[in-house]
């Protein structure tokens, strides 16, 4: 949800209220219940191995809320000045999801759930990229 104006004819504020909710991830699911493959290529037997299954869940979120302003001014014709403050109300989750040139990340939730506990490997919290403030000024 988000509304505008125009500063004179030479700029405009807006401001952006932005609600995510994120859930029904793909995700891998490596368990005892998936099975298990023996590997042998040319004769050579390599191992059995346990099989990753990949299914949806629900039981991984990211929720994400924030109130965002930009604006722009010429001050002169060849000089602007252009800006954004974001203020995070919430990011929390229990799942990041994401890393750079990295977007469809599996997590580690449901490997060996029997050894991985989610409430030391995968609890609901604040997530990595929080930062209640950012403001970003610049001119062209």
């Amino acid at each position: 949800m988000g509304g505008g104006s125009t500063l004179g004819q030479r700029g405009y504020v807006k401001v952006t209220y932005i609600n995510r909710r994120a859930s029904n991830f793909v995700e891998d699911f490596i368990d005892l219940d998936g099975g298990s493959t023996e590997i042998i290529n040319d004769g050579e037997n390599f191992g059995t191995f346990t099989n990753k299954n990949f299914r949806n869940t629900d039981l991984l979120k990211r929720d994400y809320d924030a109130v965002e302003i930009q604006s722009r001014y010429q001050v002169f014709d060849n000089f602007m000045i252009d800006g954004s403050y974001t203020a995070q109300i919430n990011n929390d989750g229990n799942f990041e999801g994401k890393l750079s040139n990295q977007p469809a990340l599996s997590s580690n939730a449901f490997d060996y759930p029997e050894s991985t506990p989610e409430a030391r490997y995968f609890p609901y919290g604040r997530l990595d990229e929080f930062q209640r403030h950012k403001l970003r000024i610049f001119g062209i």
